[in-house]
């Protein structure tokens, strides 16, 4: 009895790091969902269906890989599912897409400490580089048991507070749609199908080097598989009540950068101030794996220049941070899913191929 309440701790646990690692500043805030979904009206929910649903698929696969495989480094897992050469060359971009994701992480922690506190956003900066470079020096197993408490917190908040703002609306749904379709706002794509693809695609490739750490140290296939699918459900269903929440909202919150902490402050300010905290702590649990991923390309775990390069690193992205969070996430997440194309098509290759059932 003991046994099967440890493996659904430990199920329950990986799911919670899979969302965690999932949300990060562009998701939290709302800025993600609204640039990707939101912004295209009336399909942005078909658009926001189809990319849960290749998510779950795709994160899926590569944990049960890298679960039956004993692969963890990025390196490894692109040339499995991508072929020696695209593999290699997606190798060389793969260092910039993680480093490109700690800096949007950055630049949404000082902007949210702006918006809500005040502070000013250097200062916010800088003090969300304290707990990523502690966790990240940790290492990989500590790091999904801190992340994997998180995520179902923001699950949970997120829900709480979308759910009310669909129940009481600005506007009407309908009336949303025809506003959203006039108003001069910033889209992921040209196209809703095209930014669907775009967001399943940052989305894994942003997070494919922890994932594949994740079902590495799995300690079953159940384990790996079940935990992705659970993750990506949940962070699914909280994505499409937060779509619903900033359509409904949106007239009342255009030019705002933080849209989550404008609805949660609308609900009580007891959650805006909770949701504020969060925020912060989801930023952290996505910077933390894309620091320790990169890093790891470079230098072993508990290694003497593992430490020195996460300070240099941490360093390089507090510089790169100082734009604008808006158009880093406007240019940098649609850069990514384009580049992650390559992985999208590596995998679907190796399931529908006839080279699919031997790994």
């Amino acid at each position: 009895m003991i046994q099967g309440t440890e493996k659904k701790e430990r199920l329950l646990i990986c799911a919670g790091a899979v969302v965690a690692c999932l949300i990060g500043s562009g998701y939290a805030t709302g800025q993600e969902i609204l640039q990707f979904f939101a912004a295209y009206g009336r399909f942005g929910f078909l658009g926001l269906g189809l990319s849960i649903a290749g998510l779950a698929v795709l994160v899926e696969r590569v944990m049960r890989d890298s679960y039956e495989r004993k692969e963890e480094t990025p390196v490894g897992v692109l040339r499995y599912y991508c072929g020696e050469k695209a593999g290699r060359l997606f190798g060389f971009l793969m260092p910039v897409i993680l480093f490109s994701t700690l800096i949007v992480m950055v630049s949404g922690a000082g902007t949210a400490m702006e918006e809500y506190y005040g502070w000013n956003p250097y200062a916010g900066r800088l003090l969300i580089l304290i707990p990523i470079y502690l966790t990240v020096v940790m290492g990989l197993d500590k790091l999904v048991e801190i992340i994997g408490f998180l995520g179902p917190f923001t699950i949970l908040f997120t829900l709480i507070i979308c759910i009310d703002r669909v129940l009481h609306p600005e506007v009407g749904l309908f009336e949303a749609y025809v506003f959203m379709e006039r108003a001069e706002v910033t889209r992921a794509a040209g196209s809703w199908w095209l930014s669907a693809v775009l967001y399943t695609s940052f989305n894994l490739t942003m997070s494919l080097a922890f994932f594949a750490g994740m079902g590495a140290h799995a300690a079953s296939a159940r384990e790996a598989g079940g935990g992705s699918v659970m993750g990506t459900v949940a962070y699914g269903v909280a994505a499409f009540f937060m779509n619903g929440a900033l359509l409904t909202s949106f007239p009342a919150m255009e030019g705002v950068s933080i849209p989550m902490l404008y609805l949660a402050d609308r609900l009580h300010p007891f959650f805006g101030y909770v949701f504020s905290l969060i925020l912060i702590s989801e930023i952290y649990t996505t910077a933390v794996p894309s620091l320790w991923a990169l890093t790891r390309m470079y230098r072993e775990e508990k290694s003497a220049g593992f430490s020195r390069l996460v300070l240099l690193l941490l360093g390089a992205a507090f510089l790169c941070s100082l734009l604008p969070f808006e158009t880093l996430i406007h240019h940098i997440y649609p850069m990514i899913g384009w580049a992650g194309m390559f992985l999208l098509f590596g995998i679907a290759r190796k399931m529908i191929g006839p080279s699919s059932g031997k790994r």
